[in-house]
């Protein structure tokens, strides 16, 4: 766990110099210049000083348009996504839930988490793939022996030996 550190003055002063020669000033700048500070930390304390962004103001979200730029290159899952465009998996949920009708799932790959699948996003308003089903292996009802004295299954045929079987005695013992 970081330990936390306590704001001081000329870092106050450095946040409001900051947003006063650019409201629209990305939380990375400002983690540039106040580094004894996460993003987080940051985000909370120009908000509670009173520091606001103007009306209509770029938000550190991709918009539309970026997902689109980089969809447009293969399908990709949500995480892909994210990772391409330098921000969260929830970011770009958000805007995909709104743009819902301009893309659809266009197959599942296998997430390495349990038997889930994660779905592929494509453009275009297009069919959405099925999801895979699971393929169990029925057992079969000869490992239950019941089934065989119900007469649903036929015994197991066992090739019967024919001649004559020799009984070797191996121990000295017993031979002499």
């Amino acid at each position: 766990m970081k330990q936390q550190n306590p704001w001081t003055t000329s870092e106050y002063r450095i946040l409001r110099e900051a947003f006063a020669r650019d409201a629209n000033v990305s939380s990375a700048e400002l983690c540039k210049l106040l580094p004894m500070h996460t993003r987080k930390s940051i985000d909370t304390k120009w908000v509670e000083l009173g520091l606001r962004r103007p009306e209509g103001a770029k938000h550190q979200k991709p918009g539309w348009a970026s997902i689109v730029s980089v969809l447009q290159r293969k399908p990709m899952s949500c995480q892909e996504i994210a990772e391409a465009l330098g921000c969260t998996r929830s970011n770009v949920r958000q805007i995909m839930s709104r743009m819902r009708s301009h893309w659809h799932i266009a197959g599942y790959r296998p997430s390495g988490h349990y038997a889930a699948m994660t779905p592929i996003l494509g453009l275009g308003a297009g069919e959405n793939a099925s999801y895979p089903k699971k393929i169990r292996q029925r057992k079969s009802k000869t490992s239950n022996p019941f089934s065989i004295a119900a007469g649903e299954v036929k015994p197991i045929e066992v090739p019967t030996m024919k001649g004559r079987v020799y009984n070797h005695l191996w121990d000295d013992k017993e031979a002499a």
